[in-house]
Parts: C-alpha cells; sequence; structure tokens
C-alpha cells in the first residue's frame, strides 16, 4: 500500500506523481489527468457513484455537466484510480504513542496555573 503522495502539474493536464510504496518504495510517475464524461452503456467503461455509464475523455471543459470527477485533486485521484476501495494501511509505518504524565495540583486557577508549582 501506499504511505505518501505528491503531484506536481508539469502542463496542462499531465502530472509528476511521487508516489512512496511498501514494496516499490519511491517511484515518479507521469500521469495524465483525465475526466470521465456520461455515455451509452455500450462505451461505458467505468461505472459512476449513482450507477451512470461513464468513459474516461482527455479534452474536456468544466463546464459540461455531464462530467465525473474532473474537479478532485490530482494527487487523490491518482490515488483513487490506482487504488480503488483498497483501504489497507501500509505495513511499515511505525506507531509511536507518547505517555506524558503531569502531577495535577490542588486547585486549577488562574493563579495557581501561572505560579506551577508541580513538576
Amino acid at each position: 500500500m501506499y504511505k505518501k503522495c505528491f503531484a506536481q502539474r508539469k502542463s496542462g493536464n499531465t502530472h509528476q506523481i511521487h508516489l512512496w510504496t511498501d514494496e516499490e518504495g519511491y517511484q515518479k510517475i507521469e500521469w495524465k489527468n483525465q475526466a470521465y464524461v456520461e455515455c451509452e452503456d455500450h462505451q461505458a467503461s467505468h461505472t459512476g457513484l449513482n450507477g451512470e455509464s461513464l468513459r474516461k475523455i482527455a479534452g474536456w471543459k468544466p463546464e459540461n455537466t455531464k462530467l465525473h470527477f474532473h474537479d478532485m485533486p490530482a494527487h487523490q485521484k491518482f490515488l483513487v484510480e490506482k487504488y480503488g476501495v483498497n483501504d489497507e494501511p501500509s505495513t511499515t509505518h511505525r506507531e509511536i504513542f507518547f505517555d506524558i504524565e503531569t502531577e495535577w495540583g490542588d486547585a486549577l486557577t488562574e493563579e495557581y496555573i501561572k505560579s506551577a508549582p508541580k513538576r
């Protein structure tokens, strides 16, 4: 699974994706951000959130009311296209827990807190 993802716009809809994963480590991937447009069932390559028939298109205008997923941040859209609904966490991340213990005083007045007599 991925650990970190960052996208840099190169030109137009082309992005340089910097991806850190458990398996391959660091990768640079050139990725073209495409939108999805509603279409007839026989043209569909994807399905929308409400069951719409969709196909990918390279050239699109934001004012088209039949577009889907055109307004997502590039890194987020790349991850959705690559991993889908897989939410498996990274296996190489380490969890760290901090247990900060303090001594409590007798009163929590403003004067007592400012004097801070306990360690």
